[in-house]
């Protein structure tokens, strides 16, 4: 898996649906762990488990090793340099503020953010693949 799915996911169509249902995925799951109170290092772990993606799998004991040394989630989810640089920002985003409440409060707004906008990123991607798939096959017959 960790050569062929960054093959993949340099595909035009495939890799970007499957790259924005695992993101899909770990954020929804992420929002709904820190959202119920669940530690950092389970909501991770749960999180990059959701995605169902061995690629961003592989890299779970690396990021739960920055998160027991107190990272941030953002440096956290960066540490096996798996998961998109973008995605990566806005986690950092999330995490830019001052005192421990607010920064709990800023991950539970960022992760549910990134929830909706990947949610509708996956709802978009998979509209466009299915009319190119579908375009190709009436041109093909």
């Amino acid at each position: 898996h960790r050569t062929l799915v960054p093959l993949v996911r340099k595909v035009p169509v495939i890799g970007t649906v499957l790259t924005t249902t695992a993101l899909s995925r770990l954020s929804m799951t992420l929002s709904m762990m820190l959202g119920a109170g669940v530690d950092a290092k389970r909501s991770v772990r749960d999180a990059l488990l959701s995605t169902g993606n061995y690629y961003y799998i592989s890299g779970l004991e690396k990021s739960l090793a920055e998160i027991v040394k107190g990272k941030s989630f953002a440096e956290a989810l960066d540490a096996p340099k798996l998961l998109p640089a973008d995605f990566i920002q806005n986690v950092e985003v999330g995490e830019m503020s001052g005192s421990q409440h607010v920064r709990c409060l800023a991950r539970m707004v960022l992760s549910k953010n990134l929830k909706v906008f990947y949610s509708k990123e996956l709802s978009f991607r998979s509209r466009r693949s299915r009319s190119t798939f579908l375009g190709c096959v009436i041109f093909l017959y």
